[in-house]
């Protein structure tokens, strides 16, 4: 990807929200050229940090996590703060349950199914790069 957003990468900040330190490392590889890479290990560290007024231009994050889902994330950041919940890209290996494929159909963001390769990661983040509007509803 290119764009005049290259230009200023310490603003272009991404969260990536994931208990598996292989996922947060290889899409801090894909993305670190182009993106200032934050990582979180859990739900309620990625929301700590938007509490203490961090904001990014987009958010993956998982759905399975130990201390709080994807979905508490996403519920959190949508009475909290509405603007990052709309950055918000949920990212899953599996759905076990009816209730969780309902969920994700129903979340409103889009959704990664892992694993995903650069090209998907892009394409899914490129509507949340600077001089372009968050995404809407697309899973």
């Amino acid at each position: 990807m290119s764009g005049p957003w290259l230009r200023s990468v310490e603003l272009v900040r991404v969260l990536v929200v994931d208990d598996q330190r292989l996922v947060t490392d290889a899409i801090r590889r894909v993305l670190g050229a182009v993106c200032m890479v934050e990582v979180a290990a859990c739900g309620l560290e990625a929301l700590a940090l938007v509490r203490a007024g961090r904001r990014y231009v987009a958010i993956l994050c998982d759905v399975m996590m130990p201390t709080a889902t994807g979905f508490e994330v996403l519920d959190e950041l949508r009475r909290d703060a509405p603007e990052q919940a709309r950055r918000v890209i949920l990212m899953t290996g599996s759905v076990n349950h009816p209730e969780d494929e309902q969920r994700l159909a129903s979340a409103g963001c889009l959704v990664l199914i892992k694993p995903f390769g650069r090209s998907e990661l892009m394409r899914a983040l490129a509507g949340f790069l600077p001089g372009t509007a968050p995404r809407g509803s697309t899973t």
